[in-house]
């Protein structure tokens, strides 16, 4: 949805750039100072971590889960092309690739156990974030560097599809069945970021004045006299989504994780099933 390196992160880039529009660059150092700061501070002052470690898949080390994540993501080997119902496919991120899935079911199953850890950390804070159609189904896959490590990292967005109206149009009608707004307590409260070498999930904090440029797309100026640009930047303002795209370029893309429920795939597509699905 709208979808586009110090410790003292704020300081550096938020209060040189006071509501000008940011550079590209500006918003990759911002992306990767928020990415250090998880690993080597839990989080700093712009995300918590949820939950404890999450145990790598059976009998894997680091080092041989972040090969293997090579291999399913970037060398495009391990892998298992899987049969999705073409309406979950498209509603899914990256609806356009071929679904597929590891091979080695163990690491399905740690992928799964990464949602889950977002919904049930966020439950202990006292919110409710629930895997369905509109809310949490998907992440964003990107490869990044940092002392001397080949990494990988997921940016993940709840609350997908909110209920008003503005959003409903600009999202071609999803939504419009939604249960939450962006004008709920709780709405802002929707990226996560996964990191594989230290196998945690945060919660970012998006609506802190300092994660503005993460939020925002790179082309949209504030000042503009455009009717239209202005509505785009005020949207994704409202829409606090934290755009993969700044971290994408810290490496490389590498595509979507999709997990729909049971009841999220009888929510798109109208029929039970008796398995949810986790493809990328």
């Amino acid at each position: 949805m709208f979808k586009a390196a110090s410790s003292g992160l704020g300081v550096l880039l938020w209060a040189s750039l006071a509501w000008q529009p940011a550079l590209a660059s500006e918003r990759n150092a911002l992306a990767a100072n928020l990415l250090d700061q998880m690993i080597k501070q839990e989080g700093g002052a712009y995300a918590q971590r949820l939950g404890s470690v999450l145990p790598l898949p059976m009998g894997m080390d680091r080092a041989g889960f972040l090969q293997t994540l090579k291999n399913g993501w970037q060398d495009q080997t391990g892998r298992l092309t899987v049969s999705v119902p073409l309406k979950v496919k498209n509603w899914g991120s990256g609806g356009g690739h071929e679904p597929w899935q590891f091979k080695d079911e163990s690491v399905q199953r740690y992928f799964k156990q990464v949602f889950n850890t977002i919904r049930t950390g966020m439950a202990q804070k006292g919110y409710q974030i629930s895997f369905s159609k509109n809310d949490l189904f998907h992440g964003h896959i990107f490869s990044f560097e940092h002392d001397g490590l080949k990494d990988f990292g997921i940016v993940f967005h709840a609350k997908e599809y909110p209920n008003d109206a503005q959003f409903v149009e600009q999202n071609g009608g999803k939504g419009a069945d939604s249960n939450f707004s962006v004008n709920d307590g709780n709405y802002k409260l929707r990226n996560f970021v996964w990191i594989a070498s230290a196998s945690k999930v945060w919660l970012v904090q998006a609506d802190r004045p300092a994660m503005q440029p993460l939020i925002t797309a790179d082309w949209l100026d504030p000042n503009s006299d455009d009717p239209v640009l202005k509505m785009l930047y005020t949207l994704q303002l409202k829409a606090l989504t934290v755009q993969d795209q700044y971290f994408n370029e810290l490496g490389q893309s590498l595509g979507s994780v999709n997990y729909f429920s049971v009841d999220a795939i009888k929510q798109i597509t109208g029929s039970r099933v008796t398995k949810d699905i986790l493809f990328f």
